[in-house]
């Protein structure tokens, strides 16, 4: 709480700012005072060199209760600003399978698509946004579910890539939404995909690691992949709706196509 002197002080300070009368030259003035060793604050190392320099401006907060959201609603950060790292694809084909359920369908890249590394992003709110999706753990959004769905823990044994991935690698999409909880902190990368909404031949894609027993949730329809995930995961999911998985594969200058997978950079 402030002292009644405060409140007085302060409020003669706006009366002298309206009047253009203040002798500290104006409120603005008055707060840089009370933070004039913080503005432009500069720390030297061992050597005198500047090691930590701070900027010429602060921002006042006074006592009392604050939404944390309200505290960080600074307007040079906008949350639709922060995106992932993600690679982009151009001239993709994907081509969903006319055969019965177990078979897959084609992600066709580019014969000139080298690049095969996705950049790993530590998974928040703001870059998962980026595809639509979000950390449930840290949302007050409400869901609907078309679907009967199931919540049930899976375990990636270390061989799951090798014998049953390897040469299969790929994406998919479908009906149903996706919880997905990693158990301990070696949980491999959940891939997110989205086209761009102009163009549906241009793909990007990011690897998230998603923080340990943090859930992300993943709306329907959202591509995605779980080939290079490791460790107990528990997952909420559904039988309800066809997946549309794709198998990625490279064109060749021959015409001929190789099977191809990811790898990984941080």
């Amino acid at each position: 709480m402030h002292t009644q002197s405060e409140l007085a002080l302060l409020a003669a300070c706006l009366k002298a700012d309206r009047e253009g009368t203040c002798a500290l030259g104006g409120i603005s003035q008055f707060i840089n005072k009370r933070w004039e060793n913080f503005n432009n604050f500069k720390r030297h190392g061992k050597t005198g060199k500047l090691v930590m320099v701070g900027s010429d401006q602060v921002k006042d907060v006074l006592p009392g209760e604050y939404s944390l959201v309200d505290l960080i609603a600074w307007s040079d950060i906008q949350p639709q600003d922060i995106r992932p790292r993600f690679v982009k694809i151009s001239d993709v084909r994907w081509t969903k399978s006319t055969e019965p359920k177990s078979s897959s369908g084609s992600l066709l890249l580019p014969s000139n698509f080298t690049d095969l590394r996705l950049p790993i992003e530590i998974a928040t709110n703001d870059n998962l946004a980026y595809y639509g999706c979000c950390l449930a753990n840290e949302s007050q959004m409400k869901v609907s579910l078309l679907h009967r769905h199931a919540i049930q823990d899976f375990t990636y044994h270390e061989n799951y890539y090798t014998e049953f991935v390897k040469g299969r690698a790929g994406l998919e999409k479908h009906e149903f939404a996706h919880l997905d909880c990693p158990f301990q902190e070696d949980s491999g990368f959940f891939i997110l995909g989205k086209f761009l909404e102009q163009n549906e031949n241009e793909l990007h894609l990011t690897a998230f690691k998603i923080p340990l027993k943090h859930t992300i949730y993943v709306p329907p329809l959202t591509i995605h992949s779980n080939d290079y995930l490791q460790g107990t995961w528990r997952t909420m999911l559904s039988d309800a709706a066809d997946i549309d998985h794709v198998i990625i594969e490279r064109e060749r200058y021959n015409g001929t196509r190789d099977q191809i997978s990811f790898d990984f950079m941080n």
